[in-house]
Order: C-alpha cells, then structure tokens, then sequence
C-alpha cells in the first residue's frame, strides 16, 4: 500500500524532475519564484523551501548530507514509492486595514525593499561573525582582517539604520493612507 504525502506544488514540480538527484534549498528556491510571486522575498521563499525539505527527510522521503547552507539533498527511494498530495501554497489574508496598503505599488516597492534589506544585514551578521572567528585564531589573521571586519560592521550598521528608516515610512504609510478598496 503506497503512502500519501502533501507537499507543495511547486516545491514538488521542482525536485520530481528525473534528471535532479541532487539539489539543495537555494536551487529549490529559485524553481519556485520563477514559476510564482506568492513567495516573497528571497528569505521568505528559502525559509519556506528549507522547511518543506526538513518535512520531506522526517518522512523519510529524502535524505541530506552537509549542514545548515551546506545541506544537499536526494531523494530516497520512498519518495519514488509516495503517492503526493499536491497543495498550492496558502496566502495569508492581512487585516482589513492593511490589505488595501499591500496593494498599492509603493507600499508593496517598499516592503520588498525591506526584505532585500533584511537579507542583506543578515549576511553581513554572519561575515561578522566569520572574521571574528578567524581573527581569534592568530595576531596574523586579526591584523590582516581588521579592516574588512571593520567595514563589514559598519555596513551592517548602516543597513540596521535604513531598515529602521524604511520600517517608519511603511509603518507611516499604512496609518496616513484612506481606506479604499
């Protein structure tokens, strides 16, 4: 008796192709926002795609070596022996006072922008971190990469400044904006 398993359209269309056996979230991510917009921002859509996989390997369906962004994955032989369910992804309805702002073009420009923004700063966190790693193992390595720690914090600090500026102006914008939907 074969199992039935829901899963995600578009995440499914994505790793069924027969001449995938190997692929990893950003490679999954990329598939789905080509084929729809109701992902959102790059973090958005990777965070979705890493949650279905983690689904897909407690199940049994797939299976992954490497961690964290490291991570590829396969399909196990299971997953040639599931009968899928496919979903279409869920939107989440906004309030009644928010879902005529997601609609106009500038709000929409700037919350996109934000996104964008909020990607950027965590990766800049995590090169932070990285030369602070690799400036602890030696005196060498803290005076060679001083200066590219030290511009990669205030890069991230000048992002924290812009993501709070742009936090205001959406926050501003849905208040002074009327209803009219």
């Amino acid at each position: 008796m074969t199992k039935t398993y829901r899963i995600n359209r578009d995440v499914y269309e994505a790793i069924n192709n027969p001449a995938i056996s190997n692929f990893c979230v950003s490679d999954i991510r990329k598939h789905i926002q080509s084929v729809s917009d109701t992902y959102g921002s790059v973090s958005n859509a990777r965070q979705f795609v890493a949650r279905q996989l983690d689904k897909l390997e407690k199940a049994g369906l797939a299976v992954s070596r490497g961690s964290k962004q490291n991570k590829v994955y396969s399909k196990a032989s299971a997953f040639h022996e599931t009968k899928f369910e496919l979903k279409d992804k869920r939107t989440r309805r906004s309030r009644v006072a928010n879902t005529c702002f997601d609609s106009t073009p500038l709000y929409t420009t700037l919350q996109r922008e934000k996104s964008d923004i909020e990607a950027e700063l965590t990766i800049t966190l995590e090169e932070i971190k990285e030369y602070k790693t690799l400036m602890n193992r030696s005196k060498e390595l803290r005076r060679l990469l001083d200066e590219p720690h030290s511009n990669a914090t205030n890069k991230a600090a000048l992002l924290v400044a812009k993501l709070n500026v742009w936090s205001e102006a959406l926050k501003r914008l849905s208040r002074s904006e009327p209803l009219s939907c």
